[in-house]
């Protein structure tokens, strides 16, 4: 005699049909839906640059890059022309008190109208800020038009505006080295390409020409490195995979700390910028959190603090337990968990974000 038994699925509907024959001991499990078997797996925040560690100072620094145009006559310097074609410009002058180097630029001779260049290979004159260069007054009359002009040449013609030098020195200062920092804006440049500057004298009126010593004659250059990419550090499931988010683990070294303070950040001044953790993909963020200090950090919710240690080594841990099967992190659609740094944590010997996913796998 054999029976027959029919179990239903209450989602899809699926049916499993047992068949029992006489009295034969029949054991079976169905499953009516797929199974659905967790693992979970420690997954550190890594950045490309930094590794795991995210004790950096993610604040851009500025890097200044100088072009020597002048400086002791050497190879560096570019190459120097007396337009008036009479030698009344010395370009290695030895001997003046306070030069950088051995020699300088003595303009001591020039008459109204004299000029001279320095030349090189054709730049760009917007890829720098300024032009600097040092200025040593050896008399400067105050009757009438006294003045000497600076101009950008390219090829022989002038693609700027003229900027007096007097406007960013003190003429009445006599026999001291000064800095006339000019900005390239004020040149009001008409070419992105440029091989020359033109000094240029004039003297119109009663007393003498101005007089005056040049050294160290060079073009600045500032750029800000962009950050933005590498204080990013990023976790996601396997490759593939699905996985809820179980909880999310900072660990910190530190050091001269004997005792927690909920006010600072893992034993440094509480942040201004603060950092984030969000869990996003390229497109739109799906949850995210700030903290300033560990007070922000234990507000998230269910978090457990702990330190050891000596004064030396501090180890301090805060381990943030999530609802369960809450925040989902799917790789296949690129989606990820992310800490953004904001602020400098490079007063912390070592901090670490870890994140324990339940990957989903179906059987």
């Amino acid at each position: 005699m054999a029976a027959k038994f029919e179990i239903k699925g209450s989602g899809s509907r699926e049916t499993v049909t047992v068949t029992k024959h006489g009295d034969t001991p029949t054991g079976l499990v169905a499953y009516t839906h797929p199974l659905l078997h967790q693992q979970y797996d420690v997954k550190y925040l890594v950045n490309s640059k930094f590794g795991r560690n995210a004790a950096i100072n993610p604040i851009a620094t500025a890097v200044t890059t100088e072009t020597i145009i002048y400086t002791e006559g050497g190879v560096e310097s570019w190459t120097g022309t007396d337009l008036t074609g009479d030698n009344d410009v010395n370009f290695t002058r030895s001997g003046i008190a306070g030069a950088e180097g051995v020699n300088v630029i003595d303009v001591t001779n020039f008459k109204n109208n004299d000029s001279f260049t320095l030349s090189d290979s054709p730049i760009n004159p917007l890829s720098f800020e300024r032009l600097m260069l040092r200025v040593n007054i050896n008399d400067w009359e105050t009757r009438d038009i006294k003045e000497v002009r600076i101009a950008m040449l390219s090829n022989n013609q002038q693609v700027s505006s003229s900027i007096n030098l007097s406007d960013y020195v003190d003429t009445s200062n006599i026999g001291t080295w000064q800095v006339a920092d000019i900005p390239m804006s004020d040149f009001i440049a008409q070419s992105s390409s440029v091989n020359a500057f033109i000094f240029t004298t004039i003297d119109q009126g009663k007393g003498s020409a101005p007089e005056y010593y040049l050294d160290s004659v060079k073009l600045i250059s500032t750029t800000t490195p962009d950050l933005s990419d590498n204080i990013r550090f990023t976790a996601s499931a396997a490759q593939g995979q699905k996985a809820y988010i179980s909880s999310v683990r900072f660990t910190a070294v530190t050091t001269g700390k004997t005792e927690l303070d909920s006010l600072e950040f893992f034993g440094i001044p509480e942040l201004t910028k603060g950092i984030e953790l969000v869990l996003r993909d390229d497109r739109q963020v799906f949850a995210a959190l700030d903290a300033r200090d560990l007070f922000s950090i234990l507000s998230w919710g269910d978090t457990h603090v702990e330190a050891f240690g000596t004064n030396n080594n501090v180890t301090i841990i805060a381990e943030i337990n999530l609802p369960e099967d809450t925040l989902l992190v799917d790789e296949s659609k690129n989606q990820r968990i992310e800490l953004i740094v904001r602020d400098d944590l490079s007063g912390i010997t070592r901090f670490n974000v870890c994140a324990v996913l339940k990957t989903i796998q179906q059987q």
